[in-house]
């Protein structure tokens, strides 16, 4: 049985996934003093990028929802 830390209070029918942290990779990289301001931007443009992502997941998700019966 697996155990872990509850996100929502109930219960949930579908697929789980399980992430195993101890396959991740963080590589560490040096940035030149002269590439900051592009690195800054670039993340920032990830950041807006993820927010488009996540608002697109959960309007399927709310699509999702109002098209299929719980039971």
């Amino acid at each position: 049985m697996l155990t872990g830390i509850p996100v929502s209070k109930g219960i949930s029918i579908g697929e789980a996934h399980i992430l195993d942290r101890s396959k991740l990779c963080v590589l560490k990289q040096t940035i030149d003093s002269a590439d900051i301001d592009k690195e800054i931007i670039r993340f920032r443009i990830a950041i807006e990028q993820t927010k488009k992502q996540m608002q697109e997941t959960k309007k399927k998700l709310q699509r999702l929802q109002t098209n299929t019966p719980l039971f």
